[in-house]
């Protein structure tokens, strides 16, 4: 199982809004990011999350 295992656009929709209506939410991601040795997670997460957009 992937993380893009049963992903539509409206799901992805769903699960990236909130993330987007809240810059402390996406602050505290990614201090925790960067807590767990992952500072480029978020350039990590763009790759899968336009790879799934664009497929």
């Amino acid at each position: 199982m992937t993380l893009l295992d049963g992903m539509t656009p409206e799901r992805l929709r769903k699960l990236v809004a909130p993330l987007l209506a809240d810059p402390a939410r996406r602050l505290g991601i990614a201090e925790r990011a960067r807590a767990h040795g992952r500072p480029d997670a978020a350039d990590r997460l763009v790759d899968v999350v336009l790879t799934a957009v664009s497929s």
